[in-house]
């Protein structure tokens, strides 16, 4: 998509994979992309997005990332991460 008014061409994709192995509750895996990029003549942006979440057990396990370009070179990376008990009866 392009923004005339500024020309900016905008584009986005999103990734989503799921999968578990029937009979095991605790195989489950699930991890969603996320990636935006902004282009305009001899300037890029992209921002890519990245959550992931697995469990154990006793344990909930997101993962998440961020991280930003410009230009090709990246100019910020973020993780996060939780172990967080399965407290539930």
């Amino acid at each position: 998509m392009r923004f005339c008014a500024t020309g900016v061409t905008f584009g986005s994709r999103t990734r989503c994979d799921h999968s578990i192995v029937p009979g095991d509750n605790n195989s489950g895996h699930s991890r969603v992309e996320h990636r935006l990029t902004f282009h305009r003549d001899d300037w890029s942006v992209a921002v890519t997005s990245i959550a992931e979440l697995r469990s154990t057990p006793t344990m909930f396990l997101p993962r998440s990332r961020l991280e930003v370009t410009e230009n090709g070179d990246t100019v910020l990376v973020r993780t996060w991460s939780s172990d967080i008990p399965r407290t539930c009866s």
